[in-house]
């Protein structure tokens, strides 16, 4: 939602070659009182990284894309899960993405990159300094990384593996997704895994952004999610899981802390059935 005005934005396989690699992105306008799509407000972007190396090994062609807005401007920030990078673009007013693009590699103290095959990126704004996490698909971790206070950079980064604080006994893998949501006043990462089919939740400590417990909550709907959403409706808080194995979309009831579930639904539509579903927003 740019101004009181919603968008979708779509990532779209890129465009690869020895040389270059071109990211499109297309842009909808939304209606904003029925959400559906406003005809003749669609544009597409194109961001492109060149590269004189050439690509032996092409990591899976999986990114995500948030937008945030930092200190009243908004931000587009894009996982480039090739190049191990995040592309951080201003995005205007009527919701257009700039090709004035910076680039982070998600470093750490040592100016080490934190950043492997990055798939996914959740922003929190909600408390005292903002934070990136940054969901890495080769090493099953977050980079936990300080926002800057201006322009919308990504500053000091931490790799943490979620497995190191949690009551679940198992490791992420091939982790897809992420996203943030607040109950009650707990803030928690949520993180979808294709390859242990559930959810970690893990609780932010708003002192420093990190992890201070987490949880593992499963269901049996689920089935390689790769997509995640959170979404409060009338004080109860619900996660939406898209699906891939089943080309469903699980509705999950948090319990009132937001740390497991109390139910969950999963659903298709009969007359728009869905098709491997990668990924889904709430507006």
């Amino acid at each position: 939602v740019i101004d009181d005005i919603p968008y979708l934005y779509q990532t779209s396989i890129s465009n690869i070659t020895n040389a270059s690699v071109s990211y499109p992105i297309g842009m909808i306008g939304l209606d904003p009182n029925s959400g559906a799509f406003l005809p003749g407000n669609t544009y597409n972007y194109s961001i492109t990284k060149n590269s004189n190396a050439v690509l032996t090994v092409l990591k899976p062609d999986v990114y995500g894309m948030t937008v945030a807005q930092i200190n009243g401007s908004y931000y587009a920030y894009i996982t480039d899960s090739i190049y191990n990078q995040i592309y951080i673009c201003p995005v205007y007013s009527n919701g257009g993405i700039s090709s004035n693009c910076i680039i982070s590699t998600g470093l750490d103290q040592n100016s080490s990159t934190t950043l492997n095959q990055p798939v996914s990126i959740a922003i929190l704004t909600s408390g005292v300094t903002n934070y990136a996490y940054i969901l890495n698909a080769q090493t099953n971790g977050v980079s936990i990384c300080v926002m800057q206070k201006s322009g919308g950079y990504i500053g000091t980064c931490t790799f943490t593996d979620p497995q190191k604080v949690t009551t679940s006994a198992l490791a992420l893998k091939n982790p897809r997704a992420i996203t943030t949501g607040n109950t009650n006043g707990n803030t928690y990462i949520y993180i979808a895994s294709t390859g242990t089919n559930r959810i970690d939740a893990c609780i932010i400590n708003p002192l420093n952004g990190s992890f201070s417990s987490c949880t593992s909550p499963t269901d049996t709907s689920f089935s390689s999610p790769t997509g995640i959403a959170f979404n409060s409706i009338n004080g109860t808080s619900y996660l939406y899981i898209s699906n891939q194995g089943n080309n469903t979309i699980s509705v999950c009831k948090l319990n009132a802390d937001g740390s497991s579930f109390v139910e969950c639904t999963a659903t298709n539509r009969s007359s728009f059935p869905l098709t491997s579903p990668l990924g889904l927003a709430i507006y």
